[in-house]
């Protein structure tokens, strides 16, 4: 998170808004595409979950990975072919461009195909590790990618060519690098059989059920993530796309922050269902919640009181933050709804429930597109974010009410009131006092330091304000004690 925040605006200053704006149009795409791996990522995860907790045998599990690896390759190069294929086409009739050429834009089209091809099987690999219960492993390898993406980028563009070419170029060859390194990581990280694996036709017979469901929940969680943004790139130019997506980053906080609890709660969630431990499911589902929601408002909060202040911080640029500042309030309130149903999603999709997420996110896009075309008709791009904002913020009632009526999970309100409301209370209260009370400083670096000093207080206070993140707030005091008597 820290490395997508740190290069953004170095990126856009170097390539210039317009050109960031097919950066941002590379995430449309990649997010839209990823529904083509049918469900297969989230399959393999709680697959290979499932067999190592009832202990099946070394080659089964292989023959799965083997076989949903040769599915994906193929998705893959399909893709891969299908974009190149259409790039003159979006170049010509899709983006609307000002002083961007035609064809440097189908350049950077054919190279997103590449990228997107690389990229995608990533995701996958990361399942299986994840599945294993591996979350050190894969985060040091996608933190190291993270690194050299991002350095490497910024070289090419100051020393070898400031253009959107050269920019993708490097995603190419960094995504590569990423997949290769992560397939080689779980393959070693399997379980050691007594023969070679092989392509099993029956193991998918076997999944396609739950696979079927995950590509629906793909299809559209795809759907209703980037509609904004493609209906933004249709609708304007690639400058105003450019903003918009700064914005986007920004309101990407709270997902981001919410994440490594669904990289780590999937398989120990899949674990206690497959032993049907229903007591010790329950307490790991409110605890996780709490933490979520002490990681996720107090930023997310920040966001909402202070967006044009945090983007003038980041960027340094004033136009950027007038241009920007405005949608990040809105688009980042509808983030924090989607984040706060991290927990409630991952049990789900632990108990084999796709059907849920499958109707609520049906009803979702029903809804969703025809209000987002009237209100970016009627005010324009900041419709967008508010039809953003109004889809989570319906969806997660909805979600929380279907779940706790198929689990004992005690009442929807007890979420509400114990799990979600005492963070909201105590970070909202403050940073509501400090928006009145406190100016903010005129200097960048003043800023800067400003910003950080709330949103440590107000996680702070957020982390104080239950039983379970205060354990773990004591915990790590602990962890910085022992390292500092160590020292």
């Amino acid at each position: 998170m820290a490395l997508g925040w740190l290069f953004v605006p170095v990126y856009a200053n170097l390539l210039g808004v317009e050109a960031y704006g097919l950066v941002g149009f590379y995430t449309v795409l990649l997010g839209l595409l990823s529904f083509l791996d049918i469900g297969l990522s989230g399959t393999l995860n709680r697959e290979v979950a499932r067999l190592s907790a009832s202990g099946q045998s070394a080659s089964q599990c292989r023959e799965l990975v083997r076989t949903i690896e040769t599915v994906f390759w193929g998705i893959s190069i399909t893709i891969a072919v299908g974009i190149v294929a259409g790039s003159a086409l979006i170049a010509v009739r899709w983006v609307t461009v000002e002083t961007l050429t035609v064809t440097q834009v189908q350049n950077a089209v054919v190279l997103m195909g590449l990228a997107v091809s690389l990229q995608l099987p990533s995701a996958m690999y990361l399942g299986g590790l994840m599945g294993l219960q591996r979350q050190v492993l894969s985060n040091g390898i996608v933190i190291a990618a993270g690194l050299v993406r991002g350095l490497g980028a910024v070289a090419v563009l100051v020393f070898v060519s400031p253009s959107i070419e050269a920019y993708f170029w490097w995603q190419v060859a960094v995504n590569a690098g990423q997949v290769v390194a992560i397939r080689h990581a779980l393959w070693r990280a399997l379980p050691v059989a007594d023969r070679p694996p092989s392509f099993r036709p029956e193991v998918l017979r076997g999944v396609w059920r739950y696979s079927a469901g995950m590509a629906g929940i793909t299809v559209l969680s795809g759907v209703l993530t980037q509609i904004d943004k493609l209906v933004v790139s249709r609708t304007f130019t690639l400058e105003v796309l450019g903003y918009y997506s700064l914005a986007s980053v920004v309101a990407q906080v709270p997902l981001l922050l919410s994440r490594p609890m669904t990289n780590a709660l999937f398989p120990r969630m899949t674990e206690l269902v497959s032993a049907n431990d229903l007591s010790r499911l329950v307490v790991l589902y409110h605890r996780s919640s709490q933490v979520v929601a002490a990681l996720v408002l107090p930023p997310a909060l920040l966001l909402v009181a202070f967006p044009g202040e945090v983007v003038l911080a980041w960027t340094g640029d004033v136009a950027t933050a007038q241009q920007t500042g405005r949608l990040v309030a809105v688009l980042v309130a509808g983030s924090a709804c989607l984040a706060l149903t991290t927990v409630p999603h991952v049990l789900t999709l632990a108990s084999g429930w796709t059907d849920l997420s499958l109707k609520i996110g049906l009803a979702g896009a029903a809804a969703t597109v025809p209000v987002l075309m009237l209100l970016v008709d009627r005010i324009g791009v900041v419709g967008a974010c508010v039809a953003w904002m109004l889809l989570n913020g319906l969806s997660l009632p909805a979600y929380i009410a279907m779940l706790h009526r198929r689990l004992p999970l005690g009442s929807p309100w007890h979420w509400y009131v114990a799990d979600v409301l005492p963070p909201a209370l105590v970070s909202g209260a403050f940073l509501g006092l400090a928006k009145w009370l406190v100016p903010p400083p005129s200097s960048r670096l003043e800023l800067i330091i400003w910003i950080v000093g709330l949103a440590g207080l107000a996680l702070l206070g957020s982390a104080l304000s239950s039983s379970e993140t205060r354990r773990l707030a004591a915990g790590f005091a602990s962890g910085l004690g022992v390292i500092g008597r160590a020292l």
